[in-house]
């Protein structure tokens, strides 16, 4: 009863609302079940086939063939909800094929009957006057009729057939073969003679001498004596008298010609007296055949993205016609039923009234020439650089875009900004059919395109149209397809604008980009019609970003760099350019705020005081350890109050789940920008930015801003060095990250020379270790080497526990990729000269100078792990082998590693692992730790900052 309960809701629902009918369930087979035929008008939709066991067991879901292939079928099985066994689906069915009912109203059009030509010929053919004589020769194969109404022509006519048979075959018998078929070849139907065929020759005359057939399109096929047939291209052969050839060209005697082609079609056969040149055997005529080539040429370029040239793609804005975009739903409706085009695009517009003078300029000289051409030159109010093209579909289709470029409004901001401008110069053409103007290679306005399209693809929208090389352009005429057919203005000869072929055009300034469609009617000023535009100033950012700009202002003002009245005058134009007003006016103040502090020396003392917030943003692979890195540092540990993380997993965390969608990366990496203003605004003093960042322009925008708030900006990166280590990594990334992201983003990483890496001992994936080593996050941001030995001899608390050769981060990676640790406590940072040297030693030390070494050998006792190192000539150590400590066990002090030297002589390596190093010293105050033979040990001096290292 719940089946027929649920088929009466759908009955009462549907027909009442779009007059569907034959929803009456009917019984199937013995074993009980329902039948429902969805129909639209009198055309079947859909068919849903129940059995016995529903919902249990799903409909079966019959479609007519040519729905099912143009989708429908697809559309309605991916519409069944992926929790939904068990439960009833026919209306979720039934209410997706009414939607795609509606959105393809083109399938349902009746299709039209194919009616067969009557080739039946109708002409009587009139009645031989000899057979009626009883006289005919040619018995059944005479041309005319031997039909007649007496019974005495029909006896006459067998009579006649049997008295001239033998005579017939011995007259076939005596006929040479080629006589036979010179005389079939050249009767009619109507026993007339054919006209003869024109020659070879006339063929080559008429190819070398019409201008509208291109010669370069033909091929030759002659008999070759030796090789047979062969085939060359026409423009291969010299056509002159055999007799002044020379012995190197290609010539052969016009008899042995046997056909010629036309591209890839036969247009002269002298094999089967086949001519489609001149059709003088009944034939076509070639200017006939060559238009129809070009036609079907034009309509696969225009009608298929994957058959265009790469330079096509490159060159072509839009695949849309004007006519398609004025014709009305029919023309529509056929674009946006071919998935392979798009819909949509997003374009710089060409605002600059120098560049719109220079083109009228060039288009009236063309039309001048060409003055049916007129209607072909884009409108000066529509020119526009196109960046890249996308397919809309439907309104949710429309508004992931407007959310897809508000989300890349930081990017736009900082790969281009404000200064940027789009340098337009010379003319060209594209197959003779588009002419253009050349815009300068710019590779910010690259760098951005392919972003943009990344992040269309990322939120799940279709780019066709789209390649890998961008090249920027400007069009300024474009043919139409009538226009191509037209032999008035089929083409367009670079002479109609060669005065224009080198000229400075001029520069328009990158002021917004703008989502448009290519369907929808023009708007009133002239341009296409926009769903979204984002203009390039940093006004559109969230408010946070404004009370950031303010206190910036107050510093100033507080500090005495600027008066009261400038100061009143700044924030006035802040507030002038929110919710997108004088924008203007809000550019000059950022502007200033820049200029200010960069050249005040006030304004540098400022950025530099400890009250300045300092901005991290780390970089790593998925399960690098970066927010682990963040969340136990000492300045979070001690105040975390003042430390404010914005990270964009953050977005996905719903109910204390994480449920990522890439899809929706967009918006998190928009949400993570948010948090990081906020952040600013509200005066936090370390703010973090923890996200993947695997290629540089996911994190200059943070850079960007810092430089303008007067931030102290740094980039860590935690290293994955091979894929053994991502794997690794990626095995203790808490969000379950899949093999293939995670190798999507090692494989795009990109290097940055400015980065600082955090060392081996806070990131390298090993076990699981109960102690922590203490850091300061701000501490690995001071990566410049600090000469002690100064301060010890000034200082009287101060104690040298060790000199030693500091490794660079760099070595430190390189160290453990070649010599992977084998325990828990990672240390691979230094090697010990001499532990506890006095000051005067420490002052002769060379501290500060930079060192090479090269590894050697391993040792390892299941306790402790270390490296031997051969030192450079005239540096001496006082440990008898030379090493680097790699790791060591739980409660296993790192000075363990002398003992295992004494021990056990290290397992030499044939790797060679070149590493450098500061030499430098381990100091600390005096009265702090325990004695100095407790000293040995890594823990101590990783206790001791960064700066007293050195």
């Amino acid at each position: 009863m719940e089946v027929e309960d649920e088929l009466e809701a759908l009955k009462a629902t549907f027909t009442s609302e779009l007059q569907w009918h034959t929803m009456k369930p009917t019984a199937i087979g013995g074993n009980g079940g329902y039948r429902l035929d969805f129909s639209h008008g009198s055309q079947t939709i859909m068919t849903l086939e129940l059995n016995d066991e529903y919902p249990t067991s799903p409909p079966k879901v019959i479609i007519p063939g040519h729905l099912e292939s143009l989708g429908l079928k697809e559309h309605v099985v991916g519409a069944i909800p992926a929790d939904s066994e068990g439960s009833p689906i026919l209306y979720c069915l039934i209410d997706a094929a009414r939607q795609w009912v509606s959105d393809h109203p083109l399938s349902l059009q009746p299709h039209r009957p194919v009616v067969a030509k009557d080739n039946t010929n109708t002409q009587k053919v009139p009645i031989c006057k000899y057979f009626l004589q009883g006289k005919c020769r040619f018995g059944e194969k005479c041309k005319n009729s031997h039909s007649s109404g007496s019974s005495a022509s029909k006896r006459t006519t067998t009579a006649d057939q049997a008295s001239h048979s033998d005579k017939k075959s011995k007259q076939e018998a005596s006929i040479k073969p080629r006589k036979l078929q010179t005389k079939e070849n050249t009767e009619t139907g109507d026993g007339e003679k054919k006209a003869p065929m024109r020659t070879s020759e006339e063929v080559i005359s008429r190819v070398l001498w019409d201008p509208d057939l291109p010669s370069e399109e033909f091929k030759v096929g002659y008999l070759d004596r030796f090789l047979g047939i062969m085939e060359k291209p026409f423009s291969s052969f010299s056509w002159e008298d055999l007799a002044t050839v020379g012995n190197n060209v290609l010539a052969v005697p016009k008899h042995r010609i046997q056909y010629f082609k036309y591209r890839e079609e036969i247009v002269w056969d002298k094999r089967s007296q086949f001519d489609n040149v001149f059709g003088s055997r009944g034939g076509r005529l070639i200017q006939h055949i060559v238009a129809e080539q070009q036609e079907k040429k034009d309509d696969e370029n225009l009608k298929s993205e994957v058959n265009q040239s790469r330079l096509e793609s490159k060159l072509i804005d839009v695949d849309v016609e004007e006519e398609d975009i004025v014709t009305g739903s029919d023309s529509l409706s056929r674009v946006l039923i071919d998935r392979s085009r798009p819909t949509h695009f997003v374009c710089v517009r060409i605002t600059d009234s120098n560049v719109q003078s220079k083109v009228s300029e060039i288009q009236g000289y063309i039309t001048k020439y060409t003055p049916a051409l007129a209607d072909a030159c884009l409108p000066i109010p529509a020119l526009h650089v196109t960046l890249c093209m996308v397919r809309l579909e439907n309104d949710q289709h429309v508004a992931t875009a407007q959310k897809v470029m508000e989300n890349v409004r930081s990017r736009f901001i900082h790969v281009l900004p404000r200064s940027s401008h789009l340098t337009i110069t010379g003319v060209s053409n594209f197959h003779q059919r588009l002419v253009y103007a050349k815009v300068a290679p710019c590779p910010a306005l690259d760098n951005f395109v392919f972003l943009l399209i990344e992040q269309f693809q990322e939120a799940g929208l279709s780019t066709p149209g789209n390649y890998k090389e961008y090249t920027a352009h400007m069009t300024l005429v474009k043919l139409s397809r009538p226009m191509q057919r037209d032999p008035h203005t089929s083409m367009i000869t670079p002479a109609m604008y060669e005065p224009f072929t080198d000229m400075e055009i001029g520069s328009n300034r990158i002021e917004k980009m703008s989502l448009c469609s290519m369907t929808a009617p023009k708007q009133a000023d002239g341009f296409y019609m926009r769903y979204c535009e984002v203009t390039n100033s940093l006004s559109g950012l969230p408010p946070h970003f404004l009370s950031a700009l303010v206190k910036r202002v107050d510093s100033f003002s507080t500090s005495g760099v600027i008066s009261e009245d400038e100061h009143d005058k700044l924030v006035t134009s802040i507030h002038a350019g929110s919710n997108g007003g004088k924008v203007k006016e809000f550019d000059s103040a950022v502007d200033e705020i820049i200029s200010l502090g960069q050249e005040d020396t006030t304004c540098t003392a400022l950025t530099e005081s400890s009250k300045v917030p300092i901005v991290i943003a780390l970089r790593g692979v998925p399960g690098s350890g970066k927010s682990f890195l963040t969340t136990h540092c000492s300045e979070y540990l001690t105040d975390s109050a003042s430390v404010a993380i914005c990270s964009a997993d953050f977005y996905f965390m719903k109910g204390g789940d994480y449920k990522y969608s890439t899809k929706l990366l967009p918006m998190a990496h928009t949400y993570c920008l948010d948090l990081f203003l906020r952040a600013l605004a509200e005066g936090k003093q370390l703010i973090v930015v923890d996200n993947t960042h695997s290629r540089k322009w996911e994190y200059e925008i943070y850079s960007y801003i810092s430089s303008i708030l007067g931030c102290r900006y740094h980039v860590l990166e935690i290293p994955c060095p091979s894929q053994k280590t991502l794997e690794s990594y990626r095995s203790r990334n808490q969000h379950e990250i899949d093999e293939k992201t995670a190798l999507n983003i090692f494989k795009r990483w990109e290097v940055d020379e400015t980065t600082l890496l955090v060392p081996p001992s806070l990131a390298y994936p090993r076990m699981i270790s109960n102690t922590s080593p203490v850091y300061s996050l701000v501490s690995l941001c001071s990566p410049d080497a600090l000469d002690s030995s100064e301060a010890l001899a000034q200082s009287t608390t101060l104690k040298a526990v060790y000199t030693a050769v500091f490794l660079t981060p760099e070595s430190q990676w390189r160290l453990v990729s070649a010599v992977a640790p084998t325990h828990p406590r990672i240390s691979a940072d230094h090697v010990t000269l001499v532990f506890e040297p006095s000051k005067e030693s420490c002052l002769d030390a060379n501290i500060g100078s930079k060192v090479s070494l090269c590894v050697t050998g391993t040792a390892d006792n299941g306790q402790v792990q270390v490296a031997a190192v051969e030192l450079p000539r005239g540096l001496t150590c006082q440990n008898a082998v030379p090493h680097i400590t790699v790791s060591a066990g739980e409660n296993v002090p790192f000075k363990a590693a002398n003992e295992l030297l004494e021990r056990q002589r290290p397992k030499p390596v044939y790797q060679n692992t070149e590493l450098e190093g500061i030499i430098g010293i381990a100091v600390r105050e005096k009265n702090v730790f325990d004695e100095p033979t407790e000293c040995n040990s890594e823990p101590s001096a990783k206790a001791l900052s960064e700066e007293e290292h050195y």
